[in-house]
């Protein structure tokens, strides 16, 4: 196996927009008196994370954005815009903050990532100890089969011990296991007991390999049981201060906007419910994922023949396959319905509320609806079939290689035992890819090697999983060196995959109760609370317009109170025509709640699925779509009965 070079993981470093922003804005500006302590521990983050800027040009940068937004904001107070101008200078604090607490923020996101990754780099190096005793072949294993922040990590390293900067690879692992230690002190003792077990032999050793395992498995357990106990708390914040009081607070606005209609514009509301809300619940749920102790794992489809890249689709015409970009045909569709919204809006008279404006403003809220639902639903459609077939055959690989090895330990060859294992898993989807592999092997007389790896005709060519490559890899690798050999370590394997699966199904279980929660929000709460909302605004809405026409037609007033002749002393007090009006207000609100359930969608994917786009896609098309549907529901029936009733009372 080649040392990975230099070369090879600068080049997987691509120069990132906080460094691009570092270096231009804070490269501009003179230094920052800070503490020594304060320098150290930025310098030491900015390392850990591989960023190539000073911790000067961060404070450097933290101070030209707050300058910049204090700037921006005199010039709207020059114009008479007080409240764009405070606007202004929160946000360029706020921003500047965010530029502070950046670099401690992907520390621990690159710790936690990675603390996935321990798992499996200690599996790695188990498989390869057990086929072949060798500390640095076990190392650079892992190191080919890892790609996120220890994968790195292990490169360079690597590189490192090529060129002298290490000893020998048991230093290498004393500095990896030190840096990970703090994250995870199972990985520092799962890694002390591998080094140990170079110096046992036989049985002995055997059982130092899996009981490494074994104590990382049981810490991850226990970590991701405390991470679900104190995940409640933040979550009770973010739904209620997130989504709930700002739905419930919305509804005072109709009524502000009388009192205070040179203040309270439509833009406010824009700015403050689809802009700044969801950008700060966005960051708080970002912040909470970030401390998730274990990410599941994902499948990545995007190698497979058969799949489309997210955000086009495949059609078949005239025996081609023609790629279809979705984002501009979801912009058509959702132009074209907003577009007749505008349209019935405009054509509905000038009442201040009616059904046609109503159904209108639903109308426009639909296309953009439709958009986030076209352009999800057709990035997730067949490709989560394959996605749903490859993770069952990942599922079912541990019994299949169970099977495997106890076939291979009776002595029949590999054509036989493949033949068996592929009668015995009858039924489940695992069958084809043992039928593809024997297939090959009688068809074209590939080797066992070649039926599975083939470019074109391999078999995980149709199992783009990491997962799975890998551990067919060390299979091939076992029956080149003996089939007695291979049969006890694809039993080992089994069990060790059986022992991360119960820790995943685990982890989910006690995730269950929180993400139950989440989805009710998702799905009920959020949709019927803003539809409520916007229904009782409209009515109240309705409600002051008659109140104001009864005022200005009560003659017998007028002769006690003669001011009252005036319509303008009654539009000083309560001018219906400055209101929001309802079909805006309803757009403004109805967008806000397709944020949240974009922002639930992704957040409950991450906890449940690890993050995975396909589930993230499918959970916003049904949010989406029984979303508008609850909406609409409620906005419609809320106007037609208490609308009716005023109606009743108040004929015009």
């Amino acid at each position: 196996m080649p040392f990975p070079t230099e070369r090879s993981f600068a080049l997987e470093k691509r120069i990132s927009w906080y460094e691009t922003l570092c270096n231009n804005l804070g490269s501009y500006f003179f230094e920052v008196p800070v503490g020594k302590a304060t320098i150290k521990d930025l310098s030491e983050k900015l390392e850990f994370c591989d960023l190539r800027i000073t911790p000067n040009s961060v404070y450097a940068t933290a101070i030209m954005i707050i300058v910049i937004g204090i700037l921006v904001g005199s010039l709207f107070f020059i114009f008479n815009l007080a409240t764009y101008g405070l606007l202004a200078i929160t946000a360029s604090v706020g921003f500047s903050i965010y530029i502070l607490y950046y670099p401690s923020i992907l520390t621990r996101y690159y710790r936690i990532q990675a603390s996935s990754e321990l798992v499996m780099s200690v599996l790695y190096m188990v498989v390869s100890l057990r086929l072949t005793p060798s500390l640095e072949k076990a190392v650079m294993f892992a190191t080919e089969n890892l790609s996120g922040p220890l994968g790195k990590d292990l490169k360079r390293m690597m590189w490192g011990l090529s060129t002298g900067e290490y000893l020998n690879v048991e230093e290498l692992l004393d500095e990896l296991a030190s840096k990970w230690r703090k994250e995870n002190l199972e990985f520092y003792q799962a890694i002390d007991m591998i080094k140990t077990s170079m110096m046992e032999k036989g049985e002995k050793r055997e059982r130092t390999l899996d009981e490494s395992i074994n104590v990382l498995l049981r810490g991850n357990m226990v970590r991701m049981k405390n991470y679900t106990t104190q995940l409640k708390m933040p979550l009770i914040m973010i739904t209620t201060f997130g989504v709930t009081l700002p739905i419930l607070t919305v509804i005072m606005f109709p009524i502000m906007t009388i009192f205070l209609t040179e203040t309270i514009k439509p833009m406010m509301l824009v700015l403050s419910y689809n802009i700044i809300l969801p950008m700060i619940v966005y960051f708080l749920m970002g912040d909470v994922l970030r401390s998730m102790p274990l990410q599941f794992r994902t499948v990545d489809i995007s190698l497979h023949p058969d799949a489309h890249p997210i955000g086009k689709y495949f059609i078949k015409f005239k025996g081609r396959r023609i790629k279809v970009p979705l984002l501009p045909v979801a912009i058509l569709i959702g132009a074209s319905m907003i577009g007749l919204g505008v349209l019935i809006v405009s054509l509905s008279g000038k009442e201040a509320i009616t059904l046609v404006k109503l159904c209108g403003g639903l109308t426009v809220l639909w296309g953009i609806a439709s958009m986030l639902a076209f352009y999800s639903f057709f990035s997730y459609y067949k490709n989560i079939e394959i996605k749903d077939e490859i993770k069952e055959t990942e599922s079912s690989l541990d019994e299949a290689i169970f099977q495997l090895g106890h076939i291979l330990y009776t002595g029949k060859p590999v054509e036989t035992s493949l033949e068996k294992l592929s009668n015995s898993m009858r039924g489940l989807r695992i069958e084809s890819m043992f039928t593809r592999a024997l297939s090959n092997i009688r068809r074209f007389g590939f080797t066992l090697r070649k039926a599975f790896f083939d470019e074109k005709v391999g078999v995980v060519k149709y199992y783009p999983s990491m997962m799975i490559r890998n551990i067919l890899e060390i299979i091939v690798d076992f029956m080149e060196k003996g089939v007695i050999g291979t049969a006890k370590t694809m039993i080992s394997i089994a069990q060790y995959l059986k022992s991360v699966d119960r820790v995943e199904e685990y982890s989910k279980e006690i995730m269950e109760e929180t993400t139950s929660d989440m989805r009710f929000t998702l799905s009920l709460m959020t949709p019927i609370t803003c539809g409520i909302v916007v229904g009782m605004a409209t009515i109240m809405v309705m409600i002051l317009a008659k109140i104001v026409f009864l005022l200005s037609s009560v003659t017998g007033l007028s002769s006690t109170l003669p001011q009252l002749q005036s319509s303008s002393f009654i539009e000083s007090i309560v001018d219906v025509k400055k209101i929001v009006p309802a079909e805006v207000f309803l757009v403004i609100v109805g967008t806000y709640m397709l944020e949240v359930v974009i922002l639930l969608s992704i957040f409950l994917s991450s906890l449940e699925y690890g993050g995975d786009p396909l589930e993230k896609y499918k959970l916003i098309t049904n949010g989406t779509m029984l979303g508008m549907v609850i909406f609409s529901f409620s906005i419609l029936m809320i106007y037609l009965i208490f609308g009716g009733i005023i109606k009743m009372v108040w004929p015009t």
